[in-house]
């Protein structure tokens, strides 16, 4: 049976969470945040690493075992060509098809016939929306430039703001290189806090990050089927963003946005 959570069985689902576990979650999500004033000199460092010392924790991996001798060989002369793609570095100016963007949408999050998605959801609360940005000059066929909600279970794309591109570009790649700051569209992966927190209160917190993880993933291996190049980035502001999108801050938390492109 297909459910149709609407803003007032939200309002009904925050009315069982208390303010104070939405003040602390939220407090905690903040200290996460990238904050830019007008001081800005376009690089934020919260750590006082070198670059050498950097360097060396890059692409590597943790030793915890000290039973070296013991070390069984895991290499396979199989290779298995389900894999992902290495982060794009770049977008070509090629437009791409709606079609393609409605495929990748379906795909990746819309809801099986059996109920289920394609991603695991801790309680099947599904606590992770998705929110694409349209840019109506990289995409043929293209809606209005905006913000759109996807409804899985309706398998709808429902405008939220129409936006200019440009503007919805500078406000969620304000800090990412030109080369990858023009996909042909963008995943915005957002929490809806009732639904996070109503039924495993702060350990709602950890499933609603490995559902994201799992979402973009699976966004991953359907756009590399799609021949979509994409690059995970989360360097916006999430109050710059949250208020642009015209979303409430107190019951919607981005998390990560995902470009794709050719």
């Amino acid at each position: 049976m297909k459910i149709n959570i609407t803003g007032k069985n939200l309002k009904s689902i925050h009315a069982n969470v208390s303010m104070e576990l939405i003040d602390e979650i939220t407090e905690f999500h903040n200290k996460g945040n990238i904050i830019l004033d007008k001081n800005f000199a376009g690089q934020i460092q919260p750590h006082t690493l070198s670059l050498d010392q950097l360097f060396s924790l890059e692409r590597s991996d943790y030793e915890i075992s000290p039973f070296y001798a013991e070390a069984i060989d895991c290499e396979s002369k199989v290779d298995v060509e389900i894999c992902r793609n290495r982060s794009a570095s770049s977008f070509s100016e090629e437009k791409i098809l709606f079609s393609t963007l409605k495929t990748l949408l379906k795909n990746a999050f819309a809801m099986r016939d059996d109920t289920s998605r394609p991603y695991p959801s801790g309680g099947a609360l599904y606590p992770i929306e998705v929110i694409c940005a349209i840019y109506s000059d990289r995409i043929i066929d293209s809606p209005e430039s905006g913000f759109y909600h996807y409804r899985p279970m309706l398998g709808l794309l429902q405008p939220i703001k129409k936006a200019a591109a440009s503007d919805m570009r500078h406000v969620i790649y304000k800090m990412e290189t030109k080369e990858v700051s023009a996909p042909n569209f963008t995943l915005l992966y957002v929490i809806v806090m009732g639904k996070m927190l109503v039924k495993y209160s702060y350990r709602g917190y950890r499933y609603a990050l490995l559902e994201a993880g799992s979402m973009f993933h699976q966004a991953d291996l359907v756009g590399k089927a799609l021949c979509l190049n994409n690059k995970l980035y989360s360097a916006f502001n999430d109050h710059e963003l949250t208020c642009f999108m015209q979303l409430n801050r107190r019951s919607f938390l981005p998390l990560v946005a995902q470009s794709f492109g050719i």
